[in-house]
Protein backbone atom coordinates (compact mmCIF):
# COMPACT_ATOMS: atom_id res chain seq x y z
CA UNK A 1 0.00 0.00 0.00
CA UNK A 2 1.12 3.43 -0.93
CA UNK A 3 2.39 5.90 2.15
CA UNK A 4 1.64 9.03 2.41
CA UNK A 5 5.28 9.94 1.35
CA UNK A 6 5.59 7.80 -1.61
CA UNK A 7 2.34 9.89 -2.87
CA UNK A 8 3.66 13.33 -2.11
CA UNK A 9 6.83 12.45 -3.87
CA UNK A 10 5.04 11.19 -7.10
CA UNK A 11 3.08 14.04 -7.12
CA UNK A 12 6.12 16.15 -7.23
CA UNK A 13 7.68 14.03 -9.80
CA UNK A 14 4.55 14.86 -11.68
CA UNK A 15 4.68 18.38 -11.12
CA UNK A 16 8.17 18.69 -11.96
CA UNK A 17 7.90 16.50 -15.61
CA UNK A 18 4.90 18.48 -16.71
CA UNK A 19 6.30 21.97 -15.90
CA UNK A 20 9.51 20.70 -17.50
CA UNK A 21 7.81 19.65 -20.21
CA UNK A 22 5.39 23.43 -20.14
CA UNK A 23 8.90 25.08 -20.05
CA UNK A 24 10.29 22.70 -23.21
CA UNK A 25 7.04 23.40 -25.16
CA UNK A 26 7.54 27.15 -24.46
CA UNK A 27 10.96 27.25 -25.58
CA UNK A 28 10.42 25.99 -28.76
CA UNK A 29 7.53 28.57 -29.29
CA UNK A 30 10.37 31.29 -29.02
CA UNK A 31 12.69 29.65 -30.98
CA UNK A 32 9.94 29.38 -33.85
CA UNK A 33 8.81 32.89 -33.62
CA UNK A 34 12.65 34.06 -33.42
CA UNK A 35 13.75 32.08 -36.90
CA UNK A 36 10.17 33.58 -38.38
CA UNK A 37 11.52 37.41 -37.37
CA UNK A 38 14.97 36.78 -38.57
CA UNK A 39 13.35 35.31 -41.83
CA UNK A 40 11.49 38.48 -42.31
CA UNK A 41 14.31 40.76 -41.69
CA UNK A 42 16.60 38.36 -44.10
CA UNK A 43 13.91 39.00 -46.77
CA UNK A 44 13.83 42.90 -45.98
CA UNK A 45 17.24 43.18 -46.03
CA UNK A 46 17.19 41.40 -49.46
CA UNK A 47 14.47 43.77 -50.94
CA UNK A 48 16.36 46.75 -49.46
CA UNK A 49 19.99 45.53 -51.37
CA UNK A 50 17.50 44.72 -54.77
CA UNK A 51 15.78 48.65 -54.54
CA UNK A 52 19.23 50.12 -54.28
CA UNK A 53 20.98 48.45 -57.59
Amino acid sequence: MPTLQSRMSEAVDDQIALTDYRLKVQAKQFWEILAGIQEVRKAVRASHGQSAS
